[in-house]
């Protein structure tokens, strides 16, 4: 707790100091305040005195930040300075009013005048701020984990400008964009360096609408480093009797995909009536561990436990956990089976042999465009009632476990090699485009 309390504090006094160093134009202020809350992400294998690895600036972001993570232990060949996004986000915000704030959302950045005053100004903080941050980290290269946030435009521009490659990791859908990519992505454009991509279909489905700044000759396939951990370890069955249900947010997967709001309401409620279901079996079967794992952010697990409260209010359920903090890998590890859908963490699931659950919203969304397993569905379990779920609990026979040949062309087409050396790719075009 007081470590949390600290945490808080200084995360607050950095903003406070960051906000402060863009009102009186102090770039070396702002990079200092950088330096401080920045961390470092080192390969384990030393070097020979006098040598040092290459370094590259990390923008953090959750998921992403675990594929840096991944990337150091497993290829190790860079050493990784990380500053989380919302500080960036600071300055940027600084510069733009409400009404022009608007104008540079992700979706319409490029549409704005390039002249426009915000842009102007926060592209100038950056061009003295950068030369700071290469100074203090000694960086070669800039990395992202998405090519459309609005804080890295003018980043990208900025670090070409001082000669420093600007590459970016996408972390974004494995496979679950298709025909709707256009759509997505039709107003945005890649301005760095070098791109890589989780798979191969992502990169060609890019390069089929034509995405302006992204060629063959600048992006590539690598798969997903944070996933090679589980070539690397053995995965024992649980010893527990525990089930893990990875939450979704509707809003994230749905409103890209349809403008009707009837059928939007429909797949919010079946998505609550979903977490009832589990919870309904917690309540009945207290021998099994339940958790409940949202995303970080309060509001989502407020929402679950406002489910929790409307519908077995006074209920004691001892053996029901719901966390917005719990690592997503140890819940795996532990767990005998994971529930959730369309999620990195069901390919997870299976890749630990563990049996994958999905919820299921075929009727509503007929089609494999929004579901992983829509076109491998001998893979997945799908499950929409309590005795569905009851059904494959409680009969550890009944759950379907894809045969090695199966698994693996499903893998393929979505974390490209299964072999365990994604992070060594990354890392080779990182290091390739740092030498270019």
């Amino acid at each position: 707790m007081i470590t949390k309390i600290i945490g808080k504090l200084r995360f607050y006094f950095a903003i406070f100091l960051l906000r402060l160093a863009v009102t009186i134009n102090n770039a070396a202020l702002a990079a200092s305040v950088m330096a401080w809350v920045a961390w470092r992400a080192v390969p384990e294998s030393p070097l020979p005195a006098g040598r040092t690895w290459p370094r590259v600036l990390c923008i953090g972001r959750t998921i992403f930040v675990d594929d840096v993570k991944a990337m150091a232990k497993y290829s190790g060949q860079i050493e990784y300075v990380v500053v989380h996004l919302q500080y960036f986000d600071q300055i940027f915000r600084h510069f733009f009013t409400q009404e022009t704030r608007g104008l540079v959302g992700e979706n319409n950045y490029h549409l704005s005048p390039p002249d426009l005053e915000g842009k102007v100004r926060y592209a100038e903080f950056l061009r003295r701020l950068l030369p700071h941050l290469r100074l203090k980290f000694g960086i070669q290269a800039v990395l992202s984990g998405n090519f459309n946030y609005s804080i890295q435009q003018e980043l990208c521009r900025v670090s070409e400008y001082w000669g420093i490659p600007f590459i970016v990791l996408h972390k974004e859908g494995m496979d679950i964009f298709r025909d709707s990519i256009a759509s997505l992505y039709g107003t945005q454009r890649f301005t760095g360096r070098k791109a890589l991509f989780y798979n191969e279909r992502i990169r060609k489905d890019f390069l089929q609408i034509k995405l302006p700044g992204l060629t063959e000759d600048n992006s590539v396939a690598v798969g997903i480093p944070r996933l090679d951990s589980y070539f690397v370890r053995r995965y024992e069955p649980p010893q527990k009797k525990q089930i893990t249900l990875f939450t979704i947010d509707p809003s994230s997967y749905f409103t890209y995909l349809m403008n009707d709001k009837q059928k939007f309401a429909a797949i919010g409620e079946r998505t609550g009536e979903y977490y009832r279901v589990v919870m309904e079996f917690a309540l009945r079967h207290p021998e099994f561990r339940v958790v409940i794992k949202t995303k970080a952010a309060k509001h989502y697990a407020d929402q679950v436990n406002a489910i929790r409260e409307k519908h077995f209010p006074n209920q004691p359920m001892p053996n029901l956990v719901i966390t917005n903090s719990a690592s997503p890998s140890v819940l795996i590890r532990d767990s005998q089976a994971i529930i959730s859908y369309n999620s990195t963490t069901l390919i997870e699931a299976m890749l630990t042999g563990r049996p994958v659950i999905t919820l299921d919203f075929r009727d509503l969304i007929p089609g494999p465009q929004w579901d992983y397993f829509g076109n491998h569905q001998e893979l997945a379990n799908y499950v929409r009632t309590l005795p569905d779920l009851e059904n494959l609990l409680l009969h550890p026979e009944k759950p379907a476990r894809p045969g090695e040949a199966e698994k693996a062309a499903f893998l393929r087409e979505l974390i490209y090699i299964p072999d365990g050396r994604a992070s060594q790719r990354a890392e080779a075009a990182i290091l390739q485009t740092i030498k270019r």
